[in-house]
């Protein structure tokens, strides 16, 4: 185990060398990420990295927090791979590396006496270091949930929202709103514009999320924490920021962190005094042509969470997901029985666009 404070420039070329590689590509485990997570985030205080070698390379990297509380109730000690901000678990594997790391976590868990469950969210349903886990561990031992979320794979032709049932309402308000403004709506790419950022914050902080106290400008250390990830993506040409405009009235920003092939649609936040135009449906629309725009860029991940049926729907093609948590003896046995009965009791959160 590696503590991410720890890592220095010889680990950190290795660690890039494997997201280079990794058979799921991950923004939310890559070097720049978590060092930003575990320099600002409380959530994420105590993360160790377990790595493993292969070939004098790193062959997996897999992020872990020790957690005392699941599901809001207080348990025994445990691991858990997913703090806020983070919208895919899958970690980092060198292909021909999945089982062997599959089970060098499952024999840390067992041989950790401190830790006697694991909760790992995210997971690719069909990654093969997914399935070498759930192979490995009994199934008395491990609780599975399987979701799905808005997912989107290269076409030939820009056919993604074809058919979509809401394109002609949302074209309707579009329209009504630029001949009542007499501006015409354009997207505008702010990626390489620091100031942008700022401005994104405030725009979240002025809506619902400001509100209810769940915006980055919330806390110090969730703005720290945006504003770091996103200087270290966008020197890295991985940040993207798009703007809807009406003249110089920004009506909704959208945040997304690119990968080798892959864009993962991170952030969104709107004007709520143009509701009625509904700007954020308007720029998750106009990010399908900004994807498609995109050459180097194959799969579009909506990060959306199971319960956002607009955004899913949205999107033409679904993502398997799942999350398992694992028990390591009586303890950790009887905390899966527990999340069992309380993961049927909750109510679904509310979604994040």
């Amino acid at each position: 185990m590696v503590s991410v404070g720890e890592t220095d420039t010889a680990f950190a070329a290795r660690w890039r060398a494997l997201e280079d590689v990794a058979t799921a590509e991950n923004p939310f485990y890559s070097a720049d990420f978590l060092r930003a997570a575990a320099t600002h985030l409380p959530s994420a205080r105590g993360m160790r990295l377990l790595v493993g070698e292969n070939d004098g390379e790193l062959g997996w990297l897999i992020p872990l927090v020790p957690s005392r509380r699941l599901l809001t109730l207080p348990v025994v000690g445990g691991l858990r791979n997913r703090w806020p901000h983070v919208f895919f678990g899958q970690p980092l594997v060198a292909p021909g590396c999945e089982s062997e790391a599959a089970d060098h976590l499952l024999a840390h868990l067992s041989e950790r006496r401190a830790a006697r469950w694991l909760r790992l969210h995210y997971l690719d349903a069909d990654d093969a270091f997914t399935r070498a886990l759930l192979r490995g561990v009994d199934p008395a031992r491990v609780q599975v949930e399987r979701y799905t979320r808005g997912w989107a794979v290269r076409r030939a032709d820009p056919t993604y929202l074809e058919g979509h049932s809401n394109l002609r309402r949302l074209s309707r308000k579009r329209r009504a709103f630029e001949r009542e403004t007499g501006e015409v709506l354009r997207v505008l790419d702010r990626s390489d514009d620091p100031a942008a950022l700022e401005e994104f914050l405030v725009l979240e902080a002025s809506g619902w999320k400001g509100r209810e106290g769940r915006a980055f400008l919330a806390t110090t250390w969730d703005a720290a924490f945006l504003r770091q990830v996103a200087d270290a993506f966008r020197r890295r040409g991985q940040l993207q920021l798009w703007s809807l405009q009406s003249g110089a009235h920004t009506l909704a920003m959208k945040l997304n962190l690119v990968t080798r092939s892959t864009m993962f649609c991170y952030l969104i936040a709107y004007d709520e005094k143009v509701a009625a135009l509904s700007p954020g449906l308007q720029l998750e629309v106009e990010n399908f042509d900004l994807f498609h725009s995109a050459a180097d860029v194959h799969q579009m991940d909506s990060c959306a969470t199971p319960d956002n049926g607009f955004v899913n729907r949205l999107y033409p093609e679904q993502r398997a997901l799942l999350s398992v948590l694992i028990g390591s003896g009586v303890a950790g046995r009887a905390v899966t029985s527990l999340a069992a009965v309380r993961a049927g009791q909750r109510a679904p959160s509310r979604h994040r666009s």
